[in-house]
C-alpha cells in the first residue's frame, strides 16, 4: 500500500533537479510472516537531546558532535554573494556576464553539495540510533518559536544549520519502519534537573558539564538532558528534593 509519494525540485544553476521519493507499506504475505518478532521490541529504549555543540547527545552516554556544515563554509558563501553584488551594482546587464554566472552556479552547487552531505551524515545517524535501539524519546520543541524568539543572528543560524526537524523527520519514519515509537516529553528544565537525584542545579548555557553538589553525578550536561527526557517519557518516580 503506498503511504506517501513526495516531490522535489531543486534549482540548480540555470536548471532543477527533480526527485520523487514513495514509501510503501508492505503487507504481510503469510501466517509465518506476521509471526516474526520486531528485534527492536527486545531492545532498550532511549532517550534523546538535540543540541547546538552535541547535535544529539544520547541517554546512554553517546555524543554526535555537529560538525556545523554550512557555518564552516560561511566565509567562502559571503565572499561569492559579496562579489557577485558587486557585478550586479556595476553592470546594468549583468544577466549576460561570464563571471557572474559562473559564480551563481558555483554558489548553487555549493548549497546542493552541503545539502547533500547533511542528508547523507543525518541518514546514517538515524540510522543507528533507530535500529540499534527500542522506544525513542525526545523533546517537544517549537524550533520555529525558537529561531524567532531568539534576538541573536548568530544563534538563528545555528538553529538553521542543525536541522533539527529534518534530523527528527528521519528519526520517525525510521522508527516507523522498525516498528518502534517516537514520544515527545516536555522539555523544560531537562538540562538543569540531576538525572541521578531529581535536585535542580542551575547552569548557565557556557557550563557544559553537569554537577550535583547534593549527589556528586557529574556528566556532560546534554547525557544528563537525555537520562532525564527517558526518564521523563518512561514515567520514572524520581525522590526530588529533601
Amino acid at each position: 500500500v503506498m503511504k506517501t509519494a513526495t516531490v522535489a525540485r531543486t534549482k540548480v544553476g540555470d536548471h532543477y533537479d527533480w526527485k520523487v521519493c514513495i514509501v510503501w507499506r508492505m503487507k504481510p504475505y503469510d501466517e509465518h510472516f506476521m509471526s516474526i518478532e520486531n528485534p527492536n521490541e527486545t531492545m532498550e529504549p532511549i532517550g534523546i537531546d538535540l543540541g547546538l555543540k552535541n547535535l544529539v547527545a544520547l541517554s546512554d552516554g553517546t555524543k554526535i558532535p555537529n560538525d556545523n556544515t554550512y557555518r564552516k563554509k560561511e566565509k567562502v558563501v559571503s565572499k561569492l554573494q559579496k562579489r557577485m553584488a558587486d557585478i550586479k551594482n556595476n553592470d546594468p546587464d549583468y544577466e549576460r556576464s561570464h563571471e557572474y554566472q559562473s559564480l551563481k552556479r558555483r554558489l548553487s552547487h555549493g548549497y546542493k553539495k552541503w545539502r547533500n552531505h547533511r542528508k547523507d551524515l543525518y541518514h546514517k545517524l538515524t540510522s543507528e540510533i533507530v535500529y540499534n535501539h527500542g522506544d525513542i524519546y525526545a523533546e517537544n520543541l517549537d524550533i520555529l518559536r525558537m529561531m524567532r524568539d531568539s534576538n541573536s543572528k548568530t544563534m538563528k543560524k545555528l538553529y538553521k544549520d542543525a536541522a533539527w526537524s529534518k534530523f527528527m523527520t528521519k528519526v520517525e519514519y525510521k522508527a516507523e519502519c522498525a516498528g518502534t515509537s517516537v514520544f515527545r516529553v516536555d522539555p523544560r528544565n531537562t538540562s538543569n534537573l540531576c538525572s541521578g537525584c531529581g535536585h535542580m542545579v542551575k547552569k548557565d548555557l557556557s557550563v557544559r558539564i553537569h554537577e550535583c553538589p547534593h549527589c556528586n553525578l557529574k556528566l556532560d550536561r546534554d547525557v544528563n538532558a537525555a537520562k532525564n527526557i527517558l526518564s521523563r517519557g518512561l514515567g520514572a518516580a524520581r525522590p526530588g528534593p529533601t
